[in-house]
């Protein structure tokens, strides 16, 4: 029984650390689930933004000049990676930010589709003597960050230096998500070995409890094939005895011959035969002695 005490408390043990790491875990999803959402949203109003930024960059686009204008050029623009080339006329007014505010529109689109509004409009407010840039981007969490950001400007010591720092920055942030990764595991491999342990612990004690009930079944058998038949009741020589058992399960009664020993009374007590119930009134012109059995008796 202590035994058997000490495998429930186990297992009520077990099953609520399981419950908890089942709702530590539950949490931590709709945390990610919240953050989903929000980069979700987030999204979509960068690209109601990206929408509205393109319509106002078109709108300050001037418009192509007719092949019939005087004082006009046409310019051919290669695109870096093969990407085509671009042909435009242009008045002889035009800066150069004009010419190239194409494809500037598009290099803010492609910043603000990749990586976030907020590198476009950085790279937006930067003065045009800073390009060319080196965009330091690393994934984060599934999406991609702006860590750093190396001008045209600067020297060959200051762009080594960072990149070194953005590096750097990256396999921190790179064995920080490893770290996460392997408690993940961890915490799996935990929740499911748990789960096999409480598995495995209850089919022992289901085994035990057949394995105890086959057993307690066989004495009984055994107990009834030694138990000798009542005398009848006009047989001489007897007593009648009446059994209480213990927490008021009921009454046993039997008729004893004077020669039966008390083995013979446990053998009742322990096959419960006849039970009479409590309120019952006995009446019998044979002598009647009670005898009460206590529950702690081991049967």
């Amino acid at each position: 029984e202590v035994d058997g005490e000490i495998m429930r408390e186990k297992r009520e043990n077990l099953k609520k650390q399981q419950e908890d790491e089942y709702e530590q875990s539950l949490q931590a999803d709709l945390a990610k689930e919240r953050a989903r959402q929000e980069e979700q949203d987030a999204n979509e109003r960068l690209k109601q933004q990206r929408l509205q930024q393109q319509e106002e960059s078109k709108a300050r686009l001037p418009e192509e000049p007719s092949d019939t204008e005087k004082n006009i050029t046409r310019l051919k623009i290669r695109l870096p990676n093969d990407e085509g080339v671009l042909m435009r006329r242009f008045r002889i007014n035009d800066t150069l930010q004009r010419g190239l505010s194409e494809r500037i529109v598009k290099l803010f689109e492609t910043l603000r589709r990749c990586v976030g509004n907020q590198c476009a409009q950085r790279v937006d407010a930067m003065e045009h003597n800073s390009f060319p840039l080196i965009l330091i981007v690393i994934r984060s969490h599934g999406s991609l960050e702006l860590v750093n950001v190396i001008e045209g400007k600067n020297t060959p010591s200051e762009v080594l230096l960072n990149l070194i720092q953005s590096h750097e920055s990256f396999e921190q942030q790179r064995l920080c998500e490893v770290d996460g990764e392997i408690m993940r595991e961890k915490r799996e491999n935990l929740k499911k070995q748990q789960e096999d342990e409480y598995e495995q612990s209850l089919q022992a004690d289901l085994a035990k409890e057949r394995a105890r009930q086959e057993e307690q079944n066989a004495n009984e058998q055994e107990s009834k094939a030694r138990l000798p038949e009542e005398p009848s009741d006009t047989e001489k020589h007897i007593t009648r005895l009446k059994i209480r058992l213990p927490n008021d399960e009921g009454i046993l009664m039997r008729r004893f011959r004077i020669n039966d020993t008390l083995q013979v009374c446990f053998l009742i007590y322990i096959c419960r035969i006849e039970v009479t119930p409590v309120d019952e009134v006995i009446t019998s012109s044979s002598h009647i002695v009670e005898v009460n059995f206590d529950s702690s008796i081991n049967t």
